[in-house]
């Protein structure tokens, strides 16, 4: 008997079939997998997979050859949390697992030991985050049609993944008048271009830093409509550019690298991977600066570079403009606008206005 189940599994390797425990030990019970049979991939495995697919595959936006890598690096970090989890929990390698022995109970192990992390690392975000790319992982193996390969599995654990409803970033527009004529002698010469890249990101539509940064003239036509795709959804977005948008790029346009319309990349930053780090630099240096200049205007909350999307988005609300047109100005969906942004919160208003209307 014991010599059947070896001939079983050295004919599985001669035809390069992978394979589970759990299949060869069932090999008798069921029927042969073939060739042409879907191969079984273990969970490391998948991950490896979907970490080089999206390290390596190209796309083009706005005119620039971007790839995934910032995704690439969260599956990247399941794998090793996983690996951890497995050894720590079960005291087996991830290497041995797969999609097979995955269930409800695997997910909510590890939802707990996320959370256990998390508390000690004081990251209250991990948890939902990698619960979320573990979804991801098991979507990607449902979508190959991998044996055991069930999104149920998640069941009790769903209200997890769904993100926490919270509010956007953002100021009222009395604060950011305040930021525009604040007293920039009481700024460096950096710390001045540093506020004006947020001021501009809030002009050009709630544009997000990112796309900022790339942003070439070549995306402003000549009747001054602003077109571009968001890198983070490939979204586009048409939005007029205004004058006070324009007067900040014209102040900085001799020292603009190529048709970049910001000088945040220079000659320095060809590659990808140097635009990332140089925005992240170039971030921390905008976002210390947001902090000073709250404390010189008397405000007390945060202020980060990002803010300024959602300062135009509750701003363009205010001014009555529908969520279909500030979805196309922003490159988002309406649903989003409307979801976050259009909450009336206002009932003694509403009481009135129903009592006057009817």
């Amino acid at each position: 008997e014991k010599l059947k189940f070896i001939k079983v599994a050295e004919d599985w390797e001669a035809e390069s079939i992978e394979f589970s425990p759990k299949q060869w030990a069932d090999y008798f019970k069921t029927t042969r997998p073939s060739s042409t049979a879907i191969k079984i991939i273990s969970v490391s495995n998948m991950l490896d997979e979907i970490i080089e697919r999206k390290r390596t595959r190209k796309r083009l936006i706005n005119n620039f050859e971007v790839t995934s890598k910032g995704s690439a690096k969260y599956y990247a970090t399941l794998k090793r949390h996983l690996g951890e989890f497995t050894t720590s929990a079960y005291n087996k390698a991830l290497s041995t697992y797969y999609f097979t022995d995955l269930n409800s109970q695997f997910v909510e192990d590890f939802l707990f030991f996320l959370k256990k992390k998390a508390k000690e690392n004081n990251a209250p975000s991990v948890p939902r985050a990698y619960l979320t790319v573990l979804y991801g992982l098991v979507y990607y193996a449902h979508e190959k049609k991998l044996p055991g390969s069930d999104l149920s599995i998640f069941a009790t654990t769903k209200n997890q993944i769904q993100k926490n409803e919270t509010e956007p970033q953002t100021i009222s527009i009395e604060v950011m008048k305040k930021i525009e004529n604040l007293d920039r002698s009481l700024l460096t010469k950096n710390e001045c271009e540093y506020l004006d890249y947020y001021l501009f990101c809030f002009y050009a539509g709630g544009m997000p830093p990112i796309n900022a940064s790339y942003l070439e003239w070549t995306n402003i036509d000549e009747k001054c409509i602003l077109r571009y795709n968001r890198f983070k959804t490939g979204k586009k977005a048409e939005v007029p550019f205004i004058k006070k948008a324009f007067d900040i790029a014209e102040k900085y346009s001799s020292k603009c690298f190529n048709h970049f319309v910001l000088p945040i990349y220079s000659h320095k930053q060809i590659s990808e991977d140097q635009k990332i780090m140089k925005l992240k630099r170039v971030s921390i240096h905008v976002n210390r600066t947001l902090t000073k200049v709250a404390e010189l205007i008397g405000y007390d909350g945060k202020i980060t570079w990002y803010s300024a999307r959602g300062t135009f988005i509750t701003y363009m609300v205010k001014k009555g403009y529908n969520a279909f047109d500030i979805a196309k100005m922003c490159g988002n969906s309406v649903m989003a606008i409307e979801r976050s942004y259009f909450k009336q919160t206002d009932h003694k208003n509403i009481l009135d206005e129903m009592n006057a209307s009817f």
